[in-house]
């Protein structure tokens, strides 16, 4: 027998599930993500909390968390605000490049500076994933 599947968000864990909340000058990487807990142990705390969530979950219910980002701008982010959306559309998307850069799925220099400072804040932060 095949059970539908439902993906919902767990209320009162992060900060971006709370009713009213304000995403205007919110800033995920210095807060842990939005995660609620503040202590010292805040990862460890969330971790316990998913295995009580899945402890007390019917057979048919499971638990899981995701960590969920956008690749953020690539080098053909730039290239169509360089031409414009119009004549990226047009021309310059079927090309590999326009004499000044190369359009290629790869990141642009400012998110390739990005990159390795989510993985130190998610690191500093407390990786939920290590014990």
């Amino acid at each position: 027998m095949h059970l539908p599947h439902r993906q919902l968000p767990q209320p009162e864990v992060f900060v971006q599930s709370l009713p009213g909340f304000n995403s205007s000058g919110f800033d995920p990487l210095s807060s842990s993500f939005g995660l609620i807990y503040r202590s010292p142990s805040r990862w460890r705390t969330f971790q316990r909390a998913i295995e009580q969530l899945n402890d007390d979950a019917d057979a048919h219910t499971e638990y899981k968390v995701f960590y969920l980002a956008r690749h953020g701008e690539g080098v053909h982010n730039v290239g169509e605000r360089v031409h414009g959306s119009s004549e990226w559309n047009r021309y310059w998307s079927m090309l590999n490049g326009d004499g000044n850069m190369k359009v290629r799925p790869t990141l642009s220099p400012l998110l390739s500076f990005f990159v390795p400072v989510l993985m130190q804040i998610f690191v500093r932060s407390g990786d939920p994933t290590r014990s």
